[in-house]
């Protein structure tokens, strides 16, 4: 497995033409500390953590998120730091229901087989379309449009910056510190048709569904076409990008909607092993990706 650091930093200068409009902000060793406290207050659910000069750290950083965020002031944009995302953030946005029973509104009943229609049943395709609207759900949450809403986003995630940001200043000291909050121009994507592909010195050797909860029948009746799809794009846009002192790393992919129809943008990269999951398939078992 590949132990290769692959954080936005490393891979967005060359990938730039096929990905999203991303911002790159360096954020300092005493910001990432008044942000955890901001985090362990809402942890801990008390109003202690967080200092006057806390609270004065955070306005400024705030504003130079705001300096960041002004090609994107009407649309929107994604925030994150260099690693991870706060894609958990949404688990605390008192907006969640609301916006899933939107979505569930919005997408049209699949057609029941008799046999899913019985009392206490509850069918398969019900089950599959409440996962579809809380990711969708989930996803229109990111979507921040000023510094303050970016710092709450990542204060809000528990599972995930708490835990990232708690380690870095744990292993690094003030004058080593570095990681970066990265502001990502925001697009309304399908959550349901993101691909994750697994490329092993050079070859692309798995492809799967993002979404490994649920079965997502536009996939399942389509998955020749799109594995065609996404292979094609790999192979004459992102590939002749990617440089060889990056043999294996695993892709993401997702289908935008533009007005000359659905196209292929690549999200991100990750690196070639177990920290980045596996989707539908599993480490442990799959020795296809190293074939």
């Amino acid at each position: 497995m590949s132990g290769l650091r692959l954080d936005v930093e490393d891979w967005y200068p060359f990938l730039e033409p096929e990905t999203f409009a991303t911002t790159i902000i360096p954020l300092t060793y005493r910001e990432a500390q008044a942000v955890l406290h901001a985090a362990d207050d809402v942890k801990f659910k008390v109003n202690d953590h967080l200092t006057g000069e806390d609270k004065e750290v955070l306005a400024a950083l705030a504003l130079k998120l705001d300096a960041g965020l002004t090609t994107w002031k009407s649309s929107g944009a994604f925030v994150r730091l260099s690693k991870r995302s706060p894609k958990d953030a949404a688990l605390r946005d008192p907006r969640l229901k609301q916006y899933i029973a939107a979505e569930m509104e919005a997408e049209p009943d699949d057609a029941q087989t008799p046999a899913s229609k019985g009392k206490g049943h509850v069918a398969q395709a019900d089950i599959g379309k409440a996962i579809i609207a809380i990711t969708r759900a989930v996803t229109k949450l990111a979507c921040i449009h000023s510094g303050t809403e970016a710092i709450d986003m990542l204060v809000r995630s528990q599972r995930r910056i708490y835990p990232d940001l708690t380690l870095l200043l744990l292993q690094q000291s003030e004058a080593e510190f570095n990681e970066n909050i990265i502001l990502r121009e925001f697009v309304d994507l399908r959550p349901e048709m993101e691909f994750r592909a697994f490329i092993h010195q050079g070859q692309m050797t798995g492809l799967t569904q993002y979404n490994s909860l649920c079965y997502v029948p536009e996939v399942a009746g389509n998955h020749e076409a799109l594995g065609k799809s996404i292979l094609a794009y790999w192979d004459t846009r992102v590939r002749p990008l990617v440089p060889p002192t990056i043999p294996s790393y695993v892709c993401d992919f997702a289908f935008v909607k533009t007005p000359e129809g659905e196209v292929l943008k690549t999200i991100e990269l990750n690196p070639f092993g177990e920290c980045t999951h596996a989707c539908l398939f599993d480490w442990k078992v799959c020795t296809q990706f190293s074939l």
